[in-house]
């Protein structure tokens, strides 16, 4: 029998069974019982017969015409092709070809032929786009008992088109499929089960139809039911069944089922661990442009997992799996870009692409991105901005954002001393009142002595939300702290942190200098 596939969207949403082009097949024939015509079978299967609508020449199916396949004299399906010699010809058949085809053995009753011919209007496919002419084909195919149309009828209800939306409706309809054996209509009546849409949420009824579904070698009930196992949702916790059935899947060319398997020999979920077997899985998902495949090999190409070092191949999947959203691919790009692995050092374009990841949620990105403020790197440093991407990333359990907070939290205000000559430092708090030229008073917290080189915490922490000075008298030289500040001789120079809280020592915020306000060191 011709191979028969369906067109997926996702892994949790019902499909509609196509027709594909001719896989590759063996010298095997199969027999118009009727007609003693014989056409080569790609996939052949016990107690199966056909019927061949087109010319026999030679005992051999010419020409243009449709195979009408039947398992133990029912029928199964129905493909529209052109034969040389009984074999099939791989040219793909304009849409409107098939069409007329169809459109005769589907008017004299044909179920298959009808069940395509909804397709066909369905998606616009040789005829115009017409939904309610495709359900009523499709209802005449499923009310014969016509497994694929019972289920795209169930598909139509789902997803109300050609008519109003009505899941129980959908739900009685792949049913009918499911039991009279459609692998596509167990898949979509699972996934009502799974979602409770339609009927009462059940996993473990949801597992059973994934598992009848899957038995028929339906990739996406492989993959669901795999899934359920390692989740064990329905069916029992189990890593080895679990990967057992996403490798099912992935044999058949299911690239998140690839992903799986490969992420599986990576962790040793399920299997053992094995890199290189690993990367295998993954690149083959890559090479369908899954983006959470291109994003785990190119971290395997950066590290050196199971594949040589090779920043190159490691930039190329990451940017194309940051260009189709993917947050963990921006972050590991920026970090490349930041610490100039593979491309030229350029923290801005880090900044940037850590931007792009925490706006999306990702708290690995929120803490770099914090920590860049904190730092000034490829950004005008900015604490509180750090801080607000510090509590996001901590919000979500981030360990290095938690600590960055409590560091910072605990980090009081330090100044040193680089001048070439002993001086003096203190600081003051605002009183809260201006004195009579309209000029903040702030209350003296004392002066410390600092001899060259020297360092001292002001004060420690916690610190309290208000307006600091920081105060400082030297005959010369630099200054560097939390605020840093010029010097003016034998001035009073202070450094104004506005309504803020000053806290830890890796701010670059400079503000004017100024003599106003200030008195003379005591004590």
């Amino acid at each position: 029998m011709a191979i028969r596939t369906v067109t997926l969207a996702s892994a949790s949403v019902a499909f509609v069974l196509l027709l594909t082009a001719w896989p590759s097949y063996a010298d095997e024939w199969v027999t118009d019982p009727a007609t003693g015509c014989r056409i080569v079978n790609p996939n052949p299967i016990p107690s199966e017969t056909i019927t061949w609508t087109g010319e026999c020449r030679n005992g051999l199916a010419q020409g243009l015409g449709a195979v009408i396949w039947f398992v133990d004299g029912k029928l199964a399906d129905i493909n529209v092709a052109r034969f040389t010699d009984g074999q099939w010809n791989e040219d793909q058949l304009a849409e409107d070809v098939r069409v007329k085809v169809l459109r005769p053995l589907a008017e004299a009753g044909n179920a298959a032929a009808q069940n395509d011919l909804g397709y066909h209007y369905a998606r616009g496919a040789g005829v115009e786009e017409d939904h309610v002419e495709a359900v009523s084909w499709y209802r005449k195919s499923a009310m014969q008992g016509h497994a694929p149309g019972q289920n795209n009828l169930g598909y139509a209800y789902h997803h109300g088109h050609g008519m109003e939306t009505d899941v129980a409706e959908a739900v009685r309809w792949y049913r009918r499929g499911a039991e009279n054996g459609s692998a596509t209509a167990q898949f979509n009546l699972a996934y009502m089960y799974d979602e409770g849409t339609g009927v009462d949420e059940d996993p473990a009824e949801a597992a059973r139809w994934y598992s009848r579904s899957a038995e028929q070698g339906f990739a996406d009930a492989q993959f669901a039911l795999a899934f359920m196992h390692e989740t064990g949702r329905g069916v029992s916790l189990d890593p080895g069944e679990a990967t057992r059935w996403y490798r099912k899947g992935a044999e058949q060319g299911h690239a998140m089922a690839q992903y799986k398997v490969g992420f599986a020999h990576f962790a040793g979920y399920g299997v053992n661990q094995d890199d290189s077997e690993a990367a295998r899985w993954l690149r083959k998902a890559s090479e369908q442009g899954l983006a959470a495949a291109n994003t785990m090999l190119a971290y395997f190409y950066e590290n050196g997992r199971g594949v040589p070092v090779d920043f190159a191949k490691a930039i190329s999947l990451y940017r194309k799996a940051a260009a189709q959203g993917t947050p963990t691919a921006q972050n590991n790009l920026g970090f490349m870009y930041e610490k100039g692995r593979g491309v030229t050092q350029d923290y801005a374009e880090a900044a940037s692409l850590y931007r792009m990841a925490a706006d999306r949620g990702d708290p690995t990105a929120q803490f770099n991105l914090g920590r860049l403020y904190e730092e000034g790197l490829g950004v005008v440093a900015d604490l509180d901005r750090a801080k607000l991407w510090y509590r996001k990333a901590a919000a979500q359990g981030n360990e290095n954002s938690q600590q960055a907070l409590a560091r910072i939290a605990d980090a009081g205000f330090k100044v040193c001393n680089e001048a070439y000559e002993p001086a003096y430092v203190a600081y003051a708090i605002y009183a809260g009142r201006d004195d009579a030229a309209g000029y903040p008073l702030y209350d003296s917290q004392g002066w410390r002595y600092l001899g060259v080189d020297e360092c001292t915490t002001l004060w420690d922490p916690p610190l309290n939300d208000g307006n600091y000075y920081v105060f400082a008298e030297s005959d010369g030289g630099e200054w560097s702290g939390d605020y840093p500040f010029c010097t003016l001789d034998r001035s009073f120079i202070f450094s104004r942190h506005n309504a803020k809280t000053v806290s830890n020592a890796s701010s670059s915020r400079r503000s004017k200098s100024s003599s106003a306000a200030c008195s003379s060191p005591t004590g």
